[in-house]
C-alpha cells in the first residue's frame, strides 16, 4: 500500500464562538447553584458546633420565649406533689393478712399432717415471706400461742396502715412493727408475728394527679414572661461553643438569621464556576471531540456538571455535619458524571469531567461552612471527599466504557464502591478517635454510592439518549439482535444483501477493535448499511438466486439510478423504523460519494468518454468518522474479494490493499480520522479475515458405488437424488457471480 497521508479538512466543528457560548451558560448555571440562596445568612441548628465567633451588631431588647419557658419549668417543678391517704390500701393489706392466716390455720389443723408436714405446706402458700424457723415454729404451737400471733399481726398491721405516711417512710414503719408487740409473746411468737406483718406494710399515702397539676399550672402562669438585653458588640456564639435554642434565639433577635448579602460569596462562587467551565470549553476547542461537538451534545455536558453540583450543595447540606460518624457524604453518586459523559459522547471529555465534578461537589460542601457560619468538615475532609469522588469516577469510567452487556453496568459499581472505600479508610486513619465500627458506615456509604451510580448511568444513558439524540450502547445492544423487524425484512426479502451485511460487520468490528473505533456501533451500522435495497432487491446481484438480471435489459443511466436509489430509500426506511443517527450515517457514507463503477463504465462503453459521472455518483457525503470509514473499506473490500475469480491469500492481500489506496486516491477518507497506521491495521484485519473465510476447498473423489446407491435411495421430495458432499463440503458447485457496486 502506497504510504499516502489521510488529510482532514474539515477544521474544527466546535467553533470559538460555540465553546465561548458553552462557557457563558455552564459558568451561569453553575453560579445559580452554588450560590446560597440566602447569601450571607447565618444558618445554624441546635446542637452543631460553632465555626466562628458572632458579636451582636447592635443592642435590643427582647421578650425571650426561650427564657420564660424555662422559668415557668422552674417554677413547676418548685411545687411539690400533693398526695392524700388512702385508706383502700389498708383494706386491702388486711385482707391478705386475713387469707394469710386463715391457710396456716388450715394446715395447723389438718390432722394428716405431721409437724414436719406442716411446716413444709405453709411454705408452699403463695406471698408468704415466712423462714423456715418461724413455718417450724408456727406448725408447733399451741392453739393459745397461735392465735396471739394471729391476733397481734391483725392489730398491729390495721395499727400502722391507720398513719398516712409515703414511700420514703415505709421502711421506718416495717422497722417499727418489733416496738409494737406484746411483751408477752415469747421470742417465737415475736419473730413470726415481725415476718406475717413487715411485708404488708405498704404506703398510705398517694400522689393527686389532679391536684398536683392545678398547683403546678398555677405557679406556672403566675411567672411573668423574661427579657433579655444584649449590647452591640456582646459575643453571642463563641467558637467550639454547641449551638443552642438560646443562641438561635439571640441570633435571630439581633437580625443575624435574615438575609444579608456578602460580595466576597459571589466573588468564590463565580471564581470557581468561570474555572470550570473555561477548562472545559478550552478542552472542547482545543481537541475537538467529535462526540461532543453538537450543541445538543455540549447541553449534556452543561447538565451533568450542573446537575451533581445541585445534588453536592442539597444532599451534603442535609448530610453534614457528620457528627455521628456515619460518613454519608460518601454516598453520593459523583462517579455518575464520567460514567455518562463516557459512556455517551466521548472519553477525553469524561476524563475532564470526572475532577471537575468532584472538585465542585467538594468545594459545595467547602462552601457551607463561608455561608453558614457553621463548622462541617474536618480539616483532612475536603481532600478525602475531592479524592473519593474523582477516584470512584475514573474507576467507574473505566469499567463502564463500551459496556456492552448488563454486568459490565454491575461491576462498575462495584468498582466504584470498592474505590471509594479504599480512599475515604486511608484518611480516616489519619483522624483522630477513629473505631471500627467507623469503617462499617464507611462501607455501607460506599455500597450506596456504588450501586447508585450503576443505576443512575443506565437510567441516563436512556433518558439522555432519548432527549438529547445520542446513541447508547443499550440501544446498539437491542439493534443488533437478530430478531430486529428491519433485519428480519432483510434476511427474508432479501438473504443476499443479509448475508453480506452480516459478514461486512464481521469484517469491519475486528478491523474497528485495532484502531480505537467504536466496534459496537461499526457492527450495528454495517448490518443496516444497505437496508435500503429492500426497496427492489431483485435489482442487486446477490439477491437474483434465480440468475436473472433485470439490469441487461436496462439503460446504463437508469440502472445507475436504481442502485444510487438504494441510499435515499435506506434513509426513509432508517426514520420509518427510528434508527438513531449514528446507525443512519452508515447508509449513506458507506458509499460517500463515489461513483457506481459498473454502469459508468457500461456508459462509457456505449456512449464514449464524454459521460457525464454526475447522475451515476452517489449522493455522499463522504465518511465523517472512523467508523463509517472503515465500513466503506470493509463493504468494498469483501464485495471485490467475493466477486474475484482468484481467492488465493496473495490475491486478496493484492485486492485489500487496492482498494484502501484506490479510496484514499479518490478522497473519499479525508473527513475521517485515520492514520496511515491506522489503515495499515485495518488492511491487516482485512487480509486475515478474508484469508479465513475464503479458505481453499477440497475437492471430493467420486462417490463409491455403494454411495451412489445409498444416495438414490435417499432421494428429495422431487425425485431428484441428494447432493454429492462435496458440493456442502465447498467443492466446486457453478460459476461465481460479482457483485453491483
Amino acid at each position: 500500500m502506497a504510504p499516502v497521508a489521510v488529510r482532514n479538512p474539515k477544521g474544527r466543528q466546535i467553533s470559538p464562538f460555540a465553546a465561548a457560548v458553552f462557557a457563558v451558560v455552564l459558568a451561569a448555571a453553575l453560579t445559580l447553584v452554588l450560590f446560597p440562596l440566602f447569601p450571607g445568612q447565618v444558618q445554624v441548628e441546635e446542637g452543631m458546633v460553632a465555626a466562628e465567633t458572632v458579636r451582636s451588631p447592635k443592642d435590643v431588647t427582647f421578650e425571650s420565649s426561650v427564657a420564660t419557658e424555662l422559668a415557668r419549668l422552674e417554677a413547676r417543678r418548685s411545687v411539690p406533689a400533693v398526695e392524700i391517704y388512702d385508706g383502700r390500701i389498708r383494706r386491702e393489706q388486711l385482707d391478705k393478712l386475713q387469707a394469710l392466716v386463715d391457710r396456716i390455720e388450715a394446715i395447723r389443723r389438718d390432722p394428716s399432717l405431721d409437724a414436719r408436714q406442716k411446716a413444709e405446706r405453709m411454705a408452699e402458700i403463695p406471698g408468704q415471706e415466712l423462714s423456715e424457723g418461724s413455718r417450724t415454729a408456727l406448725a408447733g404451737f399451741s392453739d393459745p400461742a397461735w392465735q396471739a400471733v394471729a391476733a397481734q399481726s391483725q392489730a398491729i398491721l390495721q395499727s400502722i396502715l391507720s398513719n398516712s405516711f409515703n414511700e420514703e417512710e415505709v421502711e421506718a414503719q416495717r422497722q417499727s412493727v418489733p416496738t409494737l408487740i406484746d411483751p408477752a409473746l415469747n421470742e417465737a411468737q415475736r419473730r413470726a408475728v415481725v415476718e406475717l406483718v413487715s411485708p404488708l406494710v405498704l404506703a398510705t399515702r398517694r400522689v393527686n394527679e389532679e391536684q398536683t397539676e392545678q398547683a403546678r399550672s398555677q405557679a406556672e402562669q403566675e411567672v411573668p414572661p423574661q427579657f433579655k438585653t444584649i449590647a452591640e458588640g456582646q459575643v453571642i456564639m463563641r467558637e467550639g461553643d454547641i449551638v443552642t435554642r438560646s443562641t438561635i434565639e439571640e441570633l435571630e433577635a439581633v437580625g443575624l438569621l435574615q438575609t444579608r448579602f456578602r460580595p466576597w460569596d459571589l466573588v468564590s462562587v463565580v471564581g470557581m464556576s468561570v474555572v470550570s467551565a473555561l477548562l472545559t470549553a478550552a478542552y472542547l476547542y482545543r481537541f475537538q471531540p467529535a462526540s461532543a461537538a453538537s450543541p445538543r451534545r455540549m447541553a449534556v455536558l452543561v447538565l451533568m456538571l450542573v446537575g451533581v453540583t445541585a445534588a453536592a450543595r442539597v444532599y451534603l447540606t442535609a448530610v453534614l455535619p457528620d457528627g455521628d460518624r456515619h460518613f454519608l457524604a460518601f454516598a453520593l453518586p459523583v462517579a455518575v458524571v464520567p460514567m455518562v459523559v463516557g459512556g455517551l459522547l466521548d472519553v477525553g471529555a469524561a476524563l475532564v469531567l470526572a475532577p471537575l465534578a468532584a472538585l465542585l461537589a467538594t468545594f459545595a460542601a467547602v462552601h457551607l461552612r463561608g455561608t453558614t457560619g457553621v463548622d462541617l468538615l474536618h480539616p483532612l475532609e475536603p481532600l478525602q471527599l475531592a479524592t473519593a469522588f474523582l477516584a470512584a469516577g475514573l474507576a467507574g469510567l473505566f469499567v463502564v466504557h463500551r459496556a456492552e452487556r448488563f454486568t459490565r453496568y454491575l461491576l462498575s459499581g462495584v468498582a466504584v464502591a470498592a474505590v471509594t472505600f479504599v480512599v475515604a479508610a486511608s484518611f480516616l486513619v489519619f483522624t483522630d478517635g477513629w473505631r471500627l465500627a467507623d469503617f462499617a458506615w464507611m462501607g455501607l456509604a460506599a455500597g450506596v454510592a456504588g450501586l447508585l451510580s450503576s443505576l443512575l448511568t443506565l437510567a441516563l444513558f436512556v433518558v439522555l439518549g432519548m432527549a438529547f439524540d445520542v446513541t447508547t450502547r443499550l440501544q446498539l445492544m437491542e439493534l443488533a439482535q437478530m430478531n430486529q423487524p428491519l433485519l428480519r425484512r432483510l434476511q427474508e426479502e432479501a438473504p443476499g444483501t443479509f448475508h453480506h451485511s452480516i459478514m461486512v460487520g464481521n469484517l469491519a468490528e475486528r478491523a474497528a477493535d485495532l484502531v480505537g473505533a467504536d466496534p459496537l456501533l461499526v457492527r450495528v451500522g454495517c448490518y443496516y448499511h444497505d437496508i435500503g435495497k429492500l426497496a427492489q432487491p431483485g435489482f442487486y446481484i446477490e439477491n437474483q438466486l434465480a440468475g436473472h438480471n433485470p439490469h441487461d435489459e436496462m439503460d446504463p443511466h437508469d440502472s445507475a439510478k436504481v442502485i444510487a436509489d438504494h441510499v435515499a430509500h435506506g434513509l426513509e426506511l432508517a426514520r420509518a423504523y427510528k434508527l438513531p443517527s449514528a446507525v443512519q450515517a452508515f447508509i449513506p457514507e458507506h458509499h460517500g460519494t463515489r461513483r457506481v463503477t459498473y454502469f459508468y463504465r457500461k456508459a462509457v462503453e456505449q456512449e464514449g468518454e464524454d459521460v457525464n459521472p454526475a447522475p451515476f455518483t452517489y449522493p455522499g457525503p463522504r465518511p465523517q468518522s472512523k467508523e463509517t470509514a472503515i465500513a466503506m473499506l470493509a463493504d468494498s473490500a469483501e464485495a471485490v474479494v467475493r466477486a474475484s475469480p482468484d481467492r488465493s491469500p496473495e490475491a486478496i492481500d493484492r485486492l485489500v490493499d487496492q482498494v484502501i489506496a484506490e479510496r484514499l486516491a479518490e478522497g473519499q477518507l479525508d473527513d475521517a480520522d485515520l492514520t496511515m497506521r491506522d489503515l495499515r491495521a485495518v488492511a491487516g484485519s482485512f487480509k486475515a479475515m478474508l484469508r479465513g473465510i475464503y479458505h481453499p476447498r477440497i475437492q471430493y473423489p467420486a462417490p463409491t458405488r455403494a454411495e451412489r446407491r445409498a444416495l438414490e435411495a435417499a432421494a428429495w421430495t422431487d425425485g431428484t437424488p441428494a447432493p454429492d458432499a462435496g458440493d456442502a463440503a465447498g467443492g466446486p458447485t457453478g460459476r461465481r457471480r460479482g457483485r453491483v457496486q
